[in-house]
């Protein structure tokens, strides 16, 4: 099970590596959620059950729309 710790910092920030949704960093899982259109519950959810790679994460929500 993925969990979830953030630092101090809720900057909004571009992931360094797009190919991997990191939710241990807040400004990156805000960064993915916006991008992704959900929340970020929700994509930790997904990524709980896909991993964290970008495709896999994708593949999820356009099974689940």
């Amino acid at each position: 099970m993925a969990t979830y710790q953030h630092s101090n910092d809720f900057t909004v920030k571009k992931p360094k590596d797009l190919t991997k949704v990191n939710i241990n960093n807040f400004g990156e899982l805000l960064w993915w959620s916006y991008n992704f259109g959900i929340s970020p519950e929700k994509l930790i959810a997904i990524i709980q059950i896909t991993g964290d790679n970008v495709k896999d994460v994708k593949k999820q929500l356009s099974q689940s729309s």
